[in-house]
């Protein structure tokens, strides 16, 4: 367990790859920081959550792997939980701040169908996606009865296999 109450930061002048290993990681009116919006994080770092959904001990309200932000107080009945003019101070406000090297592109859609086994993908739009990257494929997500929009269903295909995309 990762308990985060004060500042944590990853260090922008690493020069070795930084990795934050945990099965729960909970920022509690406390700050976690990778890079921010003027000084981007430009190094190697990745945060990994390990834990099995069935084999590892559940924490209430949170699961069996999680990354959490709270503010504190955040996760009761508190009177910081009132609405309007019952705000949090900033000195209680459980922040996740994660700024990397600025892309072209952060998400897409497909132009035509991915199929299993398939090498190259079209997207609707230009991507700067560098060799060894890796590549998330979701499903399409629409409406089930027309004009509701609160009715969705997602139509996900089965987890890309590690060789689709090599």
């Amino acid at each position: 367990l990762v308990l985060i109450q004060g500042f944590v930061m990853f260090d922008p002048n690493s020069s070795v790859p930084l990795n934050l290993n945990a099965t729960y990681i909970i920022v509690y009116g406390g700050a976690l920081q990778v890079g921010t919006t003027n000084e981007p994080f430009l190094g190697d770092a990745s945060i990994t959550l390990h834990g099995h959904r069935y084999d590892t001990v559940e924490l209430p309200l949170f699961g069996s792997k999680v990354l959490a932000v709270s503010d504190r107080g955040g996760l009761s009945q508190s009177s910081f939980a009132n609405g309007a003019g019952h705000e949090v101070p900033n000195s209680q406000r459980g922040i996740l701040d994660i700024h990397g090297e600025p892309r072209l592109t952060v998400w897409t859609n497909l132009a035509t169908t991915a199929e299993l086994g398939q090498r190259v993908v079209r997207t609707m739009d230009a991507v700067d996606w560098r060799s060894g990257e890796k590549l998330v494929i979701t499903g399409e997500i629409r409406t089930i009865n027309a004009g509701e929009t609160n009715d969705l269903h997602a139509d996900m295909p089965p987890p890309c296999m590690p060789d689709l995309f090599p």
